[in-house]
């Protein structure tokens, strides 16, 4: 018997009331990680295996808490049943997309608060924003590129209007985005490196993390990470 996604159908959206907005909130719409009905996570404290509790567009994998420890995950705790996942450190990184894909990308960041519990997606921002002086260099570096090729082919006597037509189309590019741990959990826990990271990489994007960032997991002295605070309302 094959297992049933976890996600599939998406989740009902509760009826709006007359003081509501009609559009969907987000936090009714289904996680956009490729759960299963026996995903599950680990504490990392005493080991207790929980399900997934309400995961949802806003909160991909619910609220990792455990209800015998009262431990938050962090980048100790294992994940059972989610395919691709690949745990990250650092706080920022670059995605490339296949040549012609406009984005946004396909390949998934998220991250578990390591002092309440709750996960975040974050979401990818362009890099590859062109300006109007930027777009007249480009035009200006096409125009130069085109004469001096047409010089050099005069001076050789090249006549093959195939290669011509190839040397005069404009190269394409990938086209870049950056993604930033650097929003605030509700709780006003920044992503640090005792949380839980990880990626999970679509087909043909590239993912690299940003020069310069710190790969070693050191536990910044802001972070209260024991996971013993009070409970907070989702």
């Amino acid at each position: 018997m094959s297992m049933k996604q976890f996600n599939q159908p998406p989740l009902t959206p509760q009826t709006p009331s007359p003081t509501t907005s009609s559009s969907t909130h987000p936090s009714h719409l289904r996680s956009p990680l490729p759960l299963w009905e026996d995903s599950s996570w680990k504490c990392w404290r005493c080991n207790t295996a929980h399900p997934l509790e309400h995961p949802s567009a806003v909160r991909p994998l619910g609220r990792m808490r455990c209800r015998l420890c009262g431990k938050a995950a962090h980048y100790g705790s294992d994940i059972m049943n989610i395919d691709g996942i690949i745990p990250i450190e650092g706080e920022q990184f670059m995605v490339s997309l296949p040549i012609g894909d406009a984005g946004p990308p396909r390949t998934l960041f998220v991250w578990v608060c390591c002092r309440c519990g709750r996960s975040h997606v974050r979401h990818a921002k362009n890099v590859n924003v062109p300006t109007e002086q930027g777009m007249e260099r480009e035009c200006e570096k096409e125009t130069l590129g085109k004469r001096l090729i047409n010089a050099v082919k005069k001076l050789a006597h090249h006549s093959d209007e195939q290669e011509e037509e190839q040397l005069n189309e404009p190269s394409e590019v990938r086209k870049l985005f950056k993604i930033a741990f650097d929003k605030e959990c509700k709780c006003h826990q920044l992503a640090c490196e005792t949380c839980l990271k990880f990626k999970i990489e679509a087909e043909g994007e590239w993912v690299a993390q940003e020069i310069g960032q710190k790969s070693s997991r050191t536990i910044p002295r802001n972070c209260n990470c024991d996971g013993d605070m009070e409970e907070m309302e989702r």
